[in-house]
């Protein structure tokens, strides 16, 4: 019954957040119901995946080599910013997310209770027990030993010797954590479905309320220590740029994640295909429409080159900065 529940909230939610994705596009006066804008690659290349499975994470650590993750133990890698996407073999897991913290070492959580790490590139995976069957759907590692995730059943989890032990993070905070993210080992956010926000500066010890809004944040990015965004399903985009002292609403965009390569030019992967572009640090968008397919995740290297993963095995890629 649980599972059925998590679901039936996670179509609900998708559909809120695909509304939302749409709404930036310009349209009539009139209040006309028009189909949606025909796909239009555009500055987006499309890539061969080699798989049909959806694919909901991506990371790179450089613009050659990167990771995407999904699916039925779907884990990909390139080394040619993905002209060619091997699949390689991890533990068969639904994969949420992934990160790799340098060339050779790479961690990615997984529903159910997965998770899996790397310390050869990707070549080999083996499974690190979490001891519990939770969905966890976001990963943090700002270092190669230290990392969190977070999930279901108000968890979240953080280990220092690289996932071989974990330790159970302020059991009173009350929600179920979608996203996390650590500029270092001791700060943090983590985002919750009742639309809280807590902030950590003493590695999970203590976690105090950063902000708090009347429905779940969908994506969180940091650039640096003091300027960051939540984004929210249905409340727009928020930005700070001390550090969470503070909050503005400065956009009534919605999406799915978010991504910066600088303090000023950013991303939004938006279901039903789009994508958003800001150069004014997220106070205006612009919106293109890529892929027919929805788009869960995407990566940027520099203000140019990033790219976007989606259902179906959808892979795209830009080397013009999405325009």
């Amino acid at each position: 019954m649980k599972i059925i529940s998590f679901y039936i909230i996670f179509l609900f939610t998708l559909s809120i957040i695909y509304m939302g994705c749409s709404e930036d596009t310009p349209v009539s006066t009139k209040k006309e119901i028009n189909p949606p804008p025909s796909v239009d690659t555009g500055p987006w290349r499309k890539q061969s995946s080699t798989v049909s499975n959806d694919l909901l994470s991506v990371n790179f650590f450089d613009a050659n080599t990167g990771w995407i993750a999904g699916m039925q133990g779907t884990i990909l890698k390139t080394t040619n910013g993905g002209e060619n996407w091997i699949k390689e073999t991890p533990p068969i897991y639904n994969y949420t997310a992934i990160q790799f913290v340098n060339s050779q070492t790479g961690y990615a959580c997984a529903m159910f209770g997965g998770f899996a790490k790397t310390t050869n590139g990707g070549e080999t995976w083996f499974v690190l027990p979490l001891g519990n069957n939770y969905t966890y759907n976001s990963i943090s590692f700002p270092s190669a030993d230290t990392g969190y995730i977070s999930g279901d059943a108000e968890r979240i989890l953080k280990t220092t010797n690289g996932g071989l032990d974990w330790v159970f993070q302020d059991p009173s905070l009350h929600t179920t954590f979608y996203l996390l993210y650590f500029v270092n080992n001791t700060t943090g956010w983590a985002g919750g479905k009742n639309g809280v926000c807590f902030k950590t500066t003493n590695g999970g010890i203590e976690w105090r309320l950063g902000l708090l809004l009347s429905t779940f944040f969908s994506s969180i990015f940091f650039v640096n220590e003091n300027t960051g965004w939540f984004l929210g399903s249905e409340n727009g985009l928020y930005r700070t740029t001390n550090s969470g002292a503070s909050w503005d609403n400065i956009s009534n965009t919605f999406g799915y994640r978010i991504h910066f390569a600088s303090s000023d030019t950013g991303w939004i992967s938006c279901l039903g295909g789009y994508i958003k572009k800001s150069t004014d640090g997220g106070v205006n968008w612009m919106q293109s429409r890529p892929s027919d397919t929805d788009l869960n995740s995407l990566y940027f290297v520099n203000n140019k080159t990033g790219w976007a993963a989606g259902n179906s095995g959808t892979i795209l890629k830009t080397t013009t900065g999405g325009e």
